[in-house]
């Protein structure tokens, strides 16, 4: 697993498996990032991987 730390336009940490594209969270950090504003800026992020 790789950890992956994106700070813009806020932190957010998370694991990314280079083989399968997967991306996991630990226990509660999913949470965190559920608000619209946050999750539509994550999908974002996660669309540049």
């Amino acid at each position: 697993m790789e950890h992956v730390l994106h700070t813009d336009p806020f932190e957010i940490k998370f694991e990314c498996c280079p083989s399968c594209k997967g991306i996991y969270f630990d226990a509660g950090e999913f949470r965190d990032y559920l608000e619209d504003e946050i999750y539509q800026r994550f999908q974002e992020v996660i669309d540049q991987l």
